[in-house]
């Protein structure tokens, strides 16, 4: 059985042009629907694989009244649909969680299904045993390079260049190379001694996300653990492959200090081992800056939504949470205990004492607005982006009818560029970062400043 995905087959991914013939497929459910044909894996024009299936066979076919789709609810385990397709040369691509209509039409009958499909994996043993991931995508990196490579046409013409970066782990005793190879465009990442493929692709998107601005749209990747090889076709969004975000970590600079990169680098190491000790909050920064890079492209009052509810969002999963513990104000605990014997002895209905003292108890409460400006007293954020943070914040919620001229947009502009300083702040303080970071500015460029993390 043959399971090498060859250098022609990824360039068909990259090109669009992808398919692969399957005279064996068999879709089914755990315990329920199972359905046998064959039919084509293709790649659409937006990246996206799908399989063009011709059911010859169904069996526990669920009771239909003229159409179902299949699983009826994603959140419901039992339904989830298993995918198996042997194409001609051997190779088994397995995926699940898709989806699928039946209708009464064609439920005796041979039927053609269109079903697009996440991701497909082929998985075989293998005799390497030593941990290894190698991931290919075809978007430019702006990182700091220090390994020159060389290459030599079939013409015999030699050229050189810094594209590659090289990142040594020396506590867990591995390393990463990416390579950024625009020419060829195949631009890759290899991983010697990779733990878990999953986390170190979430943590290698967001440092790429965070740095060069860009969604990571990887389209091919294999993964060796275990004596185990997994090979998997990523579905891309071609539409994400051009758009790029703020790039919020300055390269090149001419500072001896940081020519090396490894400020850089730092971001990476920082995050897979945030990833590892506290993985809720790494999920937590993650999430948030995706909302706003989807978000970045669309309308203006879009973004600034997602922009001010992720920084709620990050107050709410992490500051909060830490200054609740470490930012006590013992006078105001002490006050409110006043205030509330006080309310306790006066002739009023027990009914309106409780509530008084239940609304009393919310001043010891830290709201997002408070553990801003207690950051802003740590030195850690600006006053000016707090109070950009306030206004845009309630203009995204209370929403009217304006006509703005051009220095309301104007002003608008700057609270936007202000709160993007500030959710920046907030990501690169829950890394734990120390260095260069860009500044923005509405009117001028970005200015380049030191960030560093504080003890809170």
């Amino acid at each position: 059985m043959v399971n090498i995905i060859s250098d022609e087959m990824r360039k068909n991914i990259r090109d669009y042009t992808f398919e692969t013939h399957c005279p064996l497929v068999k879709i089914y459910q755990e315990h329920g629907l199972i359905l046998e044909g064959y039919g084509i894996i293709k790649i659409n024009d937006f990246g996206t694989f799908y399989l063009e299936f011709i059911c010859l066979k169904k069996e526990n076919i669920p009771p239909i009244k003229w159409e179902i789709k299949i699983p009826s609810d994603i959140l419901d385990e039992s339904q989830t649909l298993y995918l198996e397709a042997t194409d001609t040369q051997g190779r088994i691509y397995k995926t699940e969680g898709f989806r699928l209509s039946l209708n009464l039409t064609s439920i005796n009958k041979t039927s053609i299904h269109y079903i697009l499909l996440n991701n497909l994996k082929i998985i075989s043993p293998s005799i390497v045993s030593k941990n290894h991931l190698y991931l290919e995508f075809n978007q430019s990196l702006s990182l700091p390079r220090n390994k020159l490579n060389k290459s030599t046409s079939t013409l015999g013409i030699s050229s050189s260049s810094w594209n590659e970066s090289i990142i040594n782990f020396e506590k867990e005793n591995y390393k990463i190379r990416i390579v950024n190879n625009d020419k060829d465009n195949q631009n890759f990442i290899v991983v010697e001694g990779a733990e878990d493929s999953e986390e170190l692709l979430d943590c290698l998107a967001f440092y790429l996300g965070l740095t060069s601005g860009i969604l990571l749209q990887p389209y091919y990747s294999n993964y060796i653990s275990n004596n185990q090889e997994t090979i998997t076709l990523y579905s891309t969004n071609k539409i994400y492959l051009n758009k790029t975000f703020i790039t919020t970590i300055p390269y090149p600079l001419s500072n001896e200090e940081f020519r090396d990169g490894e400020y850089h680098f730092n971001i990476l190491r920082n995050s897979i081992q945030l990833n590892k000790e506290k993985p809720e909050i790494f999920r937590s920064i993650y999430a948030q800056w995706k909302r706003v890079w989807y978000s970045y492209n669309s309308e203006q009052d879009i973004i600034n939504l997602t922009l001010t509810t992720a920084i709620e969002g990050l107050l709410n999963d992490i500051f909060i949470p830490i200054l609740t513990q470490t930012k006590r104000d013992e006078k105001l605990e002490n006050d409110i205990k006043e205030i509330k014997n006080i309310i306790k002895k006066l002739g009023i209905d027990p009914i309106y004492k409780d509530r008084l003292i239940g609304s009393i108890s919310y001043l010891k409460n830290i709201t997002a607005n408070k553990a801003l400006n207690l950051l802003v007293d740590l030195a850690l954020l600006k006053r000016a982006e707090i109070e950009a943070w306030k206004v845009l914040r309630n203009e995204v919620a209370h929403p009217k009818v304006k006509d703005y001229n051009l220095s309301k947009q104007y002003e608008k502009m700057e609270n936007f560029i202000l709160c993007i300083n500030l959710f920046n702040s907030l990501v690169f303080q829950v890394l734990s970062y120390n260095g260069p970071i860009n500044y923005f500015n509405s009117s001028k460029e970005n200015d380049i400043l030191i960030f560093n993390s504080k003890n809170l």
